[in-house]
């Protein structure tokens, strides 16, 4: 009997030890695991319903979209034909974009502003141990009606200035599609001074290449490398004549996700035919961090509550992050959010 009882007892242990790791948390604990904003899974510290998340995190679920479609908390309205008294005020995230007209090599604003739109920041997915979002960013176009009239489309995008996010140098590229193109990039609603500049000029569509923008020696396509720690953005053009406009009505320009974007000779033909392509927007990453506060923090007073994570100063003075350690991945923000893949032993969140 006692031989009995000795077996079944290390039989059961035996079973313990092989029972693989519990499925790893993703969400606070009291508020919906996972939250789900259509296909999107929404990790804390991000959230939608109030209390599930940090602040500046907050997600709006619009489910008037079927899937419904995330965006991060901003201010949607529209402004009709006049420019936004509070756009420069604004401390919110948003995406503006403008439609203008100009006429041949016209220096500084287009001559006519048709109107100014202002909409929150969709979402494409979140990154959590990563510490990056991807959002959806609108392509900016120059196209021309003959060969001196223009119909111009410019994007912007500005990050609450206190807030989580900032433009992520190392993910993203600006990119400038076109015939004769000279793509800019200021940081700054004004754009009058140009952080950076990518031309490409194509004398003949035999010498284009489809593929990546960077391989692509400026035959079509261009791209630059971006400044650092950017929370206000604007895509635009030099304005210029076009006298091949019937056969390449439009130029491009982009923030991107670097070598998301592969050049096709078929994108050079059309009227907005890259906007149509990909009507949404392309995907932009942005990193995002903790802002009040930084690294090492007493205990308890910090957002990195999981064993088997790293606590990251996000640098200069800007907050930190909160990373699982290597071997382990999950959500660093709540309890046990980090698990190994081969191993349950947690170390200290302390």
């Amino acid at each position: 009997m006692i031989r009995v009882l000795i077996l079944l007892t290390l039989g059961f242990l035996e079973a313990i030890a092989e029972k693989p790791a519990a499925q790893q948390p993703t969400e606070l604990q009291g508020c919906p695991a996972p939250d789900m904003c259509g296909n999107i899974t929404i990790p804390y510290p991000f959230g939608i319903k109030p209390g599930c998340y940090l602040a500046g995190f907050e997600v709006i679920c619009d489910r008037t979209f079927s899937p419904p479609r995330a965006f991060l908390a901003g201010d949607p309205p529209l402004f009709g034909d006049k420019w936004p008294p509070d756009v420069w005020s604004s401390d919110r995230t948003f995406m503006l974009t403008g439609n203008f007209h100009y006429s041949g090599t016209d220096a500084g604003m287009p001559s006519k502003i048709v109107n100014y739109t202002r909409a929150p920041l969709e979402l494409l997915d979140v990154l959590v141990n990563q510490s990056k979002v991807r959002v959806y960013a609108a392509i900016s176009s120059d196209c021309s009606t003959n060969g001196t009239n223009h119909v111009l489309f410019e994007q912007s995008i500005k990050l609450q200035p206190s807030g989580p996010f900032t433009l992520s140098a190392n993910e993203n590229t600006l990119v400038g599609v076109g015939q004769n193109v000279v793509a800019t990039f200021a940081d700054s609603f004004t754009g009058e001074e140009y952080s950076n500049i990518c031309l490409s000029f194509l004398s003949s569509v035999s010498k284009a290449r489809n593929g990546s923008c960077e391989d692509a020696t400026g035959l079509g396509c261009c791209q630059q490398t971006l400044p650092p720690g950017i929370n206000t953005t604007l895509v635009r053009f030099q304005h210029k004549n076009n006298s091949k406009w019937e056969t390449y009505p439009c130029s491009y320009a982009m923030l991107v996700q670097k070598s998301w974007y592969n050049f096709s000779t078929e994108d050079l033909y059309g009227h907005l035919g890259l906007p149509k392509k990909y009507n949404r927007g392309v995907p932009l990453v942005l990193d995002f961090a903790i802002r009040n506060g930084s690294c090492p923090q007493e205990n308890g007073s910090h957002a990195c509550v999981s064993g088997n994570r790293t606590c990251v100063n996000a640098g200069n003075d800007q907050g930190y992050k909160c990373n699982c350690m290597e071997g382990y991945d999950g959500n660093p923000y709540i309890v046990n959010g980090c698990q190994g893949m081969h191993t349950t032993t947690l170390h200290s969140s302390n």
